[in-house]
């Protein structure tokens, strides 16, 4: 997910979620959620302040759409289900 100001937020399986600078792909930043982040995060705007959400957690429906490949994808992801909110300066 791409912000107006020119970050870029992504997570991975392991998850990382990062955010990188859109211009020069520099890591700005980064948090361990303890658990893989397979959805896109989303951002909001409250009483004009900017939120990052994101959800951590695997998700056992997976296996279902990815077979083999997914049972991996599940197997490397500790068990989690947690959302995450982060604020913008």
């Amino acid at each position: 997910m791409t912000t107006k100001t020119g970050l870029v937020f992504a997570g991975d399986l392991k998850g990382h979620f990062r955010a990188y600078d859109a211009k020069t792909g520099k890591e700005l930043w980064k948090f361990a959620t303890g658990s893989g982040i397979s959805a896109a995060p989303i951002s909001y705007t409250l009483d004009g302040k900017q939120y990052i959400a994101v959800v951590s957690g695997r998700t056992q429906s997976i296996p279902a759409f990815l077979g083999a490949l997914g049972e991996k994808m599940v197997a490397a992801s500790p068990e989690g289900g947690t959302l995450f909110v982060f604020a913008l300066n």
